[in-house]
């Protein structure tokens, strides 16, 4: 399994709020681990829509909540992950930064 699979898949675990143990990882990877871990269960969630490509709008619809609040959750979210747009969000969660 490369680098960049065992990156994924660790996303996926921290996404659905798994722990997933690591031997060996490069500091990158082990660094987003920890952001990834330190991301509420609603963070990861959001995280997730906003990886399908969802809209803030089209979160906020589903969740039942204001755009604001999901433009809130959003940049709490870019601030733990240290990225700066939806892309760079996109990146991390699938660990090829």
């Amino acid at each position: 399994m490369s680098t960049q699979d065992k990156a994924a898949r660790q996303t996926r675990f921290a996404l659905e709020g798994q722990q997933y143990v690591v031997v060996c990882l490069d500091e990158a990877a082990v660094d987003r681990s920890v952001a990834l871990a330190q991301l509420t269960p609603i963070e990861r969630e959001v995280a997730a829509q906003v990886a399908k490509g969802l809209s803030s709008q089209a979160i906020a619809a589903q969740r039942g909540r204001s755009v604001r609040t999901v433009q809130n959750q959003i940049a709490a979210i870019f601030g733990k992950l240290r990225v700066g747009n939806r892309a760079q969000l996109v990146i991390a969660l699938l660990g090829s930064a």
